[in-house]
């Protein structure tokens, strides 16, 4: 219980420095290499996802905030692409990684899942779309 995850954190924080270099320096060089690109690459989009998801939010128009020009919903619009893109790559090589180095892609995937959920429900909102029932209400005939 709680002693039991205190005690794990204890252990966590009590890591030197020269462990955590230790650890870095065993990542081979082309997956360090490939973490830190995923990385400037997934953070550059998540900047302008929500740079331009802002533009969406702001309600000083009374539309909501969702009567933007077609070309910033386009860029948007693409942005999550290139988003969704970054996110499968990481995806298939965590596949082909060990799990100490595949966790590491973990943090920058949890971005971006936020960001395509926050994406979802903005786009069901200018859409008008349906809303999802957790259940089913038996109708009698």
């Amino acid at each position: 219980g709680l002693l039991e995850a205190l005690t794990k954190k204890m252990a966590a924080d009590s890591q030197t420095d020269a462990d955590v270099q230790q650890l870095v320096d065993s990542l081979a060089e082309d997956f360090r290499n490939n973490l830190a690109t995923f990385f400037r690459r997934s953070t550059e989009l998540l900047r302008h996802f929500f740079t331009l998801r802002s533009v969406f939010s702001d309600d000083s128009d009374g539309n909501g905030g969702f009567g933007r020009s077609e070309s910033q919903k386009a860029k948007l619009s693409n942005i999550v692409k290139e988003m969704e893109k970054e996110y499968g790559k990481m995806s298939e090589l965590s596949k082909t990684l060990e799990e100490q180095e595949s966790k590491m892609f973990k943090p920058i995937m949890n971005q971006l899942d936020w960001a395509f959920k926050l994406h979802r429900e903005d786009d069901s909102k200018t859409r008008g779309g349906f809303v999802a029932v957790s259940g089913f209400v038996p109708v009698e005939t």
